[in-house]
């Protein structure tokens, strides 16, 4: 925020001096009539027989000034300074002077001067405000705005800076105290009207906002821009049922402005109101279809709905208004993510990282599309040029923690990894973590953040972290707490639904490789081991005895289901699919039966597999509904095939092994390469090309299932 210089009122001060030199006076009246080349001129002449006449030489200083030939200018004032150091007027222009050149330091001594011989000269302390807050010194420039305010509590000039900084620096109690002042003085003010709205805002005073907007709006001219910046601030702070109000209380009164459709739109797009968002950008381009914002955003909406088309006609609009639209490029990168098409999304990213290079964002989709790509060592580069420029990224700092993890790099990965968002569904308060801390004796609460598998995953920490002596306490999911019952490992088994009790410390179960440091793949430890309950063996084994052994599993799909959540959250997802077709020759290769584990199959999915086998097809996906119960039937699986999910983590748990169908990129618990994971040792892994077929993948499976077989 900055505010107008205020200078030497030279005029009131030559106004009132007498003096007969008659070219001094013609100086001056040139001056008052806005004539400076003439008023110069007579100014010179009388310097000519005058050359130390203080007031000729503060005139001159001030014409030059504001010609900005500031080194006249202060020509003439060292001159004056020579005779007399201490004149006040003198040394403010001198540090005005300063500032308009950018040195700052010069600046800063003179408005000290000047207050130091003229203690109650207040444009000196709003000048020396100003370059404060220039050199980043805001609570400096907050004393002397205060001071100023102190000698002159009823100026308006002063008042303004003073609650704008206020503000602007979270102090909303003093600016509402400010503005309310500035009121008393001009009940009328636009700028103090809209500032206390905004005060009050920030204090949680919804309904002082909504007062202030009613004024605003009964004002003359209904301050439409002072009710917008208002409603934008509704916007930001995520008051978006306020936000929407208030923009269509400005349609009421301008239903032709397009800024303001559009913005009622990202107001609905918060509220995951897509219908009306899309209407409310529509109209915007409707008013004016060069309004690029709002292809913009109606294109970034389409993309979040997967309406490619409607996506690429209007962002493709908004570059063609605005080539160097960075957050245009940064949305096209992403409707080609979207789509699959890593390479185009590559180039969008890097146009828009060419034209700003400081753009966290654009790096952390630049990764992301590197990533797709399979180029992992340039994708963690980009994630760290993203956090170089943003330190707190949450998803650059998870996905480079991904990426390393898939790489092996385990002595740097945890920590990346430690930064991701997390899910609690109970809000715990969670404990700072050091590598490798000791918890000995410590009695400490672990829940789990993430999904599922990943939740039994993590539970393989627990022997080693047992070992230090300490007391652990779980809160289970539903489906997990009757498996964990057989936990040794666990002290205090928690429900879901269980208060949090009071602990030393509170950690997510995905925090123990930090905790223990785990920055080498010798110190990766076994899965936890389950032992599955023997009445539902024998539940599955009546239900299994309807078809001929040997039973092979099957699942196709798991991972990120809705894509939409984090397409619209810029997330990289994780989508896990093989396609069906590809198991027509793998069943050839097979005997007995399979076994369709895949949670929540399509009937025409199952019909699908049906007509690509002639081998015996029984469907116990419902089985997916109970841990236990898929834990009892995996025991007598004989040969799983399938993408990564919770089965697979259920048969490291039962010592077993299966053939996992790895979707290109890998998941990380997979690697970037080879032929077997260390956190699953005896599992075979079977990866898709980078080019995105399986051909390779289900011809190595097949020569593998055949030796099995003996086929």
């Amino acid at each position: 925020m900055l505010f107008g210089l205020y200078l030497v009122r030279v005029i009131s001060w030559i106004m009132n001096i007498q003096m007969n030199e008659n070219n001094y006076n013609l100086a001056v009246s040139h001056f008052n009539s806005g004539k400076p080349e003439l008023a110069k001129k007579h100014a010179l002449k009388n310097l000519q027989t005058l050359p130390r006449d203080v007031n000729t030489l503060k005139l001159l200083a001030f014409i030059e000034y504001q010609s900005s030939n500031f080194p006249e200018a202060i020509k003439y004032l060292k001159n004056i300074i020579s005779q007399n150091p201490n004149i006040a007027e003198i040394n403010n222009l001198m540090g005005c002077i300063y500032l308009k050149t950018g040195e700052y330091d010069k600046s800063i001594e003179f408005f000290s001067k000047t207050i130091e011989n003229a203690p109650q000269y207040i444009d000196a302390y709003l000048n020396l405000a100003q370059v404060l807050q220039r050199i980043n010194q805001p609570l400096e420039s907050i004393r002397a705005l205060q001071t100023a305010y102190n000698f002159s509590p009823q100026s308006v000039n002063v008042i303004e800076p003073y609650a704008a900084l206020s503000y602007a620096l979270g102090d909303s109690e003093t600016a509402v105290k400010l503005y309310n002042a500035w009121l008393h003085i001009e009940p009328t003010s636009i700028t103090a009207n809209a500032g206390l709205a905004k005060s009050n805002l920030s204090r949680d005073r919804e309904e002082l906002v909504t007062e202030q907007l009613v004024k605003l709006k009964n004002l003359p001219d209904k301050a439409p821009m002072a009710r917008l910046d208002v409603s934008n601030e509704l916007l930001q702070a995520g008051k978006y049922d306020m936000a929407v109000q208030a923009y269509t209380n400005l349609l009421d009164d301008f239903p032709t402005k397009e800024i303001i459709y559009n913005n009622l739109a990202s107001a609905y797009d918060r509220l995951n109101n897509t219908k009306k968002a899309i209407e409310c950008f529509r109209r915007a381009i409707e008013i004016n279809d060069r309004y690029a914002p709002a292809h913009l955003n109606i294109g970034r909406v389409y993309t979040d709905i997967l309406e490619s088309n409607l996506a690429k006609k209007h962002l493709y609009r908004a570059l063609e208004l605005e080539p160097n639209n960075v957050n245009a490029l940064i949305n096209i990168g992403r409707l080609f993510d979207n789509l699959g098409d890593m390479k185009k999304a590559k180039q969008y990213f890097e146009r828009a990282i060419n034209l700003e290079p400081n753009n966290p964002i654009a790096h952390s989709n630049l990764g992301n599309a590197l990533h797709q790509l399979g180029d992992f060592n340039a994708s963690c580069q980009s994630y760290k040029n993203c956090l170089s420029i943003d330190p707190n990224y949450a998803d650059a700092e998870q996905n480079l923690g991904i990426n390393e993890l898939a790489m092996g790099k385990f002595d740097s990965a945890w920590g990346h990894y430690f930064k991701r968002v997390r899910n609690l569904e109970r809000g715990e308060n969670l404990s700072p973590i050091i590598p490798g801390m000791d918890l000995s004796g410590k009695h400490v609460y672990f829940c789990r953040s993430q999904g599922i598998g990943d939740e039994i995953f993590f539970l393989r920490f627990l022997p080693t972290l047992k070992k230090q002596d300490v007391t652990i306490t779980y809160r289970a999911s539903k489906k997990t707490y009757p498996l964990l019952l057989q936990l040794k490992e666990i002290d205090n088994l928690l429900m879901e639904d269980a208060d949090i009790p009071d602990c030393d410390l509170y950690f997510t179960i995905d925090d123990l490789p930090l905790i223990l440091n785990i920055d080498h793949v010798s110190k990766i430890p076994p899965s936890l081991q389950l032992t599955p309950s023997k009445s539902l063996i024998d539940k599955a084994k009546k239900i299994l005895a309807a078809c001929p052994p040997p039973y092979t599993a099957i699942t196709w799909r798991a991972g990120t289901q809705d894509l939409r959540k984090n397409i619209k959250h810029n997330q990289r997802h994780l989508n896990k699919f093989f396609p069906i077709t590809e198991f027509k020759s793998i069943f050839s290769s097979l005997s007995g039966s399979i076994i369709i584990l895949q949670r929540n199959p399509e009937l025409s999915e199952i019909k699908q597999l049906e007509e690509l086998s002639t081998l015996p097809i029984l469907d116990m996906s419902s089985w997916n509904e109970s841990l236990e119960d898929m834990l009892a039937l995996l025991s007598l699986i004989n040969h799983y095939i399938g993408v990564s999910n919770t089965n697979m983590h259920l048969l490291a748990a039962l010592g077993k092994t299966a053939d996992v169908l790895v979707p290109f990129p890998p998941d990380w618990r997979w690697m970037t390469e080879g032929s077997e994971s260390p956190w699953f040792p005896g599992f075979g892994i079977f990866r898709q090309s980078n080019d995105g077929t399986w051909n390779s993948a289900v011809n190595d499976l097949i020569n593998k299932v055949k030796q099995h077989y003996g086929h």
